[in-house]
This record gives structure tokens, sequence and C-alpha cells, in this order.
């Protein structure tokens, strides 16, 4: 087996068309744009590299046909602010075979060593902040919504031989719009938050990108703060991901809500857009566009992206609030809408969980978070346990 680092056009292109061939006898798959793979590895656009490090790979076997790949990254503050420095694997996609999978995670191990990081979680996306993650372990007969992972069913296996450890798991709920509703009981507990003057919901407005990027970039970073894995977002990266939402978001299920004046809270939903991009093969062209065209297909999907409640603000109902006026939106518009799918909420987010059960949602796919810590003598000297790791790499498949 060989490892080469994705560093030019070739193996940047082969490191995108590999899962194509992988999953060409999965039909639920889609194919992420190619753009925004390369986007997210471009330190000129993406801000996760003003304070991020990033590395690909791509392995061949003996014959050199392509038949793994895996990328590494971790936040550079990691090996200053915190006892112990932890990174991050994803974009793992690799054949039915455990040799080559723990070669891919083998040279993100060294990598990370050499640089003084004593774990590696994964399979993740901390490229963005708005990206999931987790691999999924259940739900292979759904199509992935955008912006989250497809894996083959037997990447399970490859993580938990090697020794990853389960962390977390997240769940997707989804719901019939057209059969279920909140109910009275919840639109009580949410007429509080209605009957306060000092509270207001109001719809996101596109005529204001900049106002929309500071709400969401101040929100996210009192919200999340102290969960796992949580990196500052950026005031640049808030603008990129305003510009990546405007143009496919209906305006009228975006909401921001204020107390006094202040942002507290945001709600995103979108039009689950892999319901266009399953038939652009990776491209937004004309062409793709007619093959949608034909198909005949409207986009009755909607997926509740995030949301985020200022600490001050939670356990006040607030997400009550924000759940029936997407309700009421939706029954606004004549069933233009008719699926909604609520993507990766924590098992310990009891709020969303609770809506979830309201609303009589259904578990629709399951995804587990893995950490594997090194070897004691990982932390010794990342150099000896380097030479190691590439002896391993370097034998005879």
């Amino acid at each position: 087996m060989h490892i080469l680092k994705v560093n030019d056009s070739q193996t940047e292109a082969a490191f995108i068309r590999f899962p194509v061939r992988l999953y060409k006898s999965s039909p639920q798959w889609v194919r992420p744009l190619d753009e925004e793979i390369k986007y997210l590895f471009d330190p000129n656009r993406n801000p996760f590299f003003e304070n991020g490090e990033a590395e690909r790979w791509i392995l061949t076997n003996f014959r050199g046909d392509m038949i793994g790949r895996i990328a590494a990254f971790y936040n550079k503050k990691t090996l200053t602010d915190t006892i112990y420095p932890i990174g991050s694997i994803g974009f793992f996609e690799c054949i039915n075979h455990q040799k080559a999978a723990f070669t891919l995670f083998d040279v993100c191990q060294e990598w990370f060593a050499r640089k003084g990081i004593l774990a590696m979680n994964g399979p993740l996306n901390l490229l963005e902040s708005t990206a999931k993650w987790g691999l999924l372990t259940d739900g292979f007969s759904e199509e992935p919504l955008y912006g989250m992972p497809y894996h083959q069913d037997y990447y399970q296996p490859f993580f938990e031989h090697y020794g990853f450890q389960k962390m977390q798991k997240q769940f997707n709920y989804t719901v019939d719009l057209h059969e279920n509703a909140l109910g009275e009981p919840f639109r009580e507990k949410a007429q509080p938050i209605f009957s306060d003057e000092k509270y207001r919901i109001e719809p996101a407005s596109k005529q204001h990108p900049d106002t929309f990027a500071k709400h969401l970039c101040e929100i996210y970073n009192d919200a999340w703060q102290n969960l796992p894995y949580f990196a500052p977002m950026t005031l640049e990266a808030a603008k990129g991901i305003t510009q990546r939402l405007f143009p496919v978001m209906d305006e009228k299920m975006v909401y921001f809500a204020f107390y006094q004046e202040q942002p507290v809270a945001f709600f995103i939903n979108l039009p689950e857009m892999n319901q266009v991009y399953k038939h652009m093969n990776g491209k937004v062209n004309l062409l793709g566009k007619f093959k949608y065209m034909l198909s005949g297909k409207k986009r009755k999907k909607i997926v509740a992206l995030m949301m985020g409640i200022k600490k001050a603000h939670q356990g006040k109902a607030l997400e009550a609030a924000l759940a029936v006026t997407l309700e009421d939106y939706i029954k606004s518009t004549g069933g233009k809408y008719q699926y909604l799918e609520i993507a990766g909420v924590s098992e310990s987010d009891q709020k969303i969980t609770h809506i979830a059960q309201k609303m009589h949602m259904k578990v629709s796919k399951v995804f587990q978070t893995y950490q594997y810590a090194f070897p004691e003598e990982t932390a010794d000297t990342g150099e000896v346990f380097a030479q190691k790791v590439l002896a391993k790499i370097s034998s005879p498949s």
C-alpha cells in the first residue's frame, strides 16, 4: 500500500472522485458538490485556516488503484489552550479492507503525534461551524441530508477494532408535517414568550447579511461555549456561512429571537438541498438543473439545521416558541413543504429530543462519534512513534 499526500490538482481530483466509485451501487448516496470540498480545504477561502491546519491523504494498492482517503485537522489553539490536545479526522472513505482502513488511521495518528496531539476524534468535520459529524450507524436506506455524511455499513467495525471508543450518539428525527403537529400543550408552553413584550421573534432578512452574520456569531459563541469540540466562530466565518445560506434559504423559516432588542436565539431551517444536488453529479451546471427539472420533483422536505439559544435564556421555552413559529409558517404555505427532518440531535440534548417526541417524530438516522487516545509512548516522542507507523504503512499489502 502507498500513502500519498493531497498536494496538487491530480491528487485533489482523486480525493474528490473516489467516493463516486465507492458508492456506485448505493442509490441513497448523494455526491457532495466538488466546489464545496475544494472550498473547505482552501486556506485562501476557508476561515478555519486562520487558526487551523489540515492535511489530506489518498491510499493506493500495489497496482496503483486508489482504495481509500482521509483528512486530519486541528485548531492550533488546542496546543496551547488545553491540557490534553485533541485533533480530528474526517472525510474517511475506504474499500472493505481492514488493513487499508487501519493504514489511513495510522497516518493521521503519526501526523498528530509529530505535533504533540494526544488523541483524535472522528469522524468529524470541524472545518466549518455548521457542519454535522459522526459515523452513520443506522439509517442506510435513507438519503443523507445536505451537509451530513453517508457511510458504508462496514465502517463501524473498522473504528471499533482499531480502538476508537464511543463518545456520543446523534439522531436525526423525521416527521410528516401533514400528519403530526405540536399540539396545544406545546403551544401553551410557548405562550409566555409570545406574551412577554420583551421578547420578539422575527424572520431573517436577506437585505442585511452583515447583521445576520453578526447575530449568528454572537449567539453561537454564547450557546456552545461549554460543549465538547467547541471552537469559537469568528465573524469572518459567520459571513462565509451567511454567503452559502442566503442563495438557498427561505427567509420565512429562518428566525432570530430578541430580548430587549438584543439577539438571544436563532433557528435555521432550509429546504433540503440534496433533493436538488442528487441530480447534479457534484457540479451545479445547466445539465444538472435540467435533470432535476425532468425528474418532476419538488423540494418537499425541509431540514431543521441549527438552533442556538444564549445561556441566560435557556430553559425559558424559547425553543418551543421558535418551533411554533416555524409550524405556523409551514401551515400557511398550503402544502409546499411536507416533511421535516431535525439533524444531528445529541442524545444529551433533552430540549430538542422533547420537541421531537411531542411532534411524534421517528428516528431516521443514527450517528456515532468516537475518540482514540494515542498510546503512552506517543506522548514521549512523536518522532519515534512516527517511525513505527511509517514502518507499518510501508509493509507489504
